[in-house]
């Protein structure tokens, strides 16, 4: 039962990472192609400004993505590209989980070593102070 709860944990961090990236990499390129027509227009010396029709329609887009990621992001079925990304992306934190647990025993484990080196040596000076 834990088991399906941190499954269920991971499937919702993974997939609101996925579409988090999605929509940033939605939203750069908007950004990019936008800065670009809006240069074109100004050195193209056009009075009207044609530029505010790709940039509103896509405005448009841009604020449906955001509300479809933030309120309906867990009610929908990902399509099956969007499944296989979501379990590597919970593949990968899975790792990383492992890799820093095993990375605290290693420190652990070399905390200990360092602790009875340091008793050993105050063992041993204690054993070369006592007289014969």
């Amino acid at each position: 039962m834990a088991n399906d709860k941190e499954y269920e944990q991971l499937y919702q961090m993974a997939r609101g990472k996925l579409e988090g990236r999605a929509f940033y990499v939605h939203f750069v390129i908007f950004l990019i192609f936008n800065s670009i027509i809006i240069v074109v227009w100004r050195f193209t010396g056009i009075s009207f400004p044609w530029f505010v029709i790709p940039l509103g329609f896509w405005s448009i887009f841009i604020l449906f993505h955001y509300l479809v990621i933030t309120f309906l992001s867990t009610r929908r079925k990902p399509s099956g590209r969007m499944e296989k990304a979501i379990e590597f992306e919970i593949w990968k934190m899975k790792e990383e989980k492992r890799q820093k647990a095993s990375e605290r025993l290693e420190e652990i484990e070399k905390q200990k070593a360092v602790q009875a080196t340091k008793e050993n040596d105050k063992q041993s000076k204690s054993d070369t102070n006592k007289p014969s």
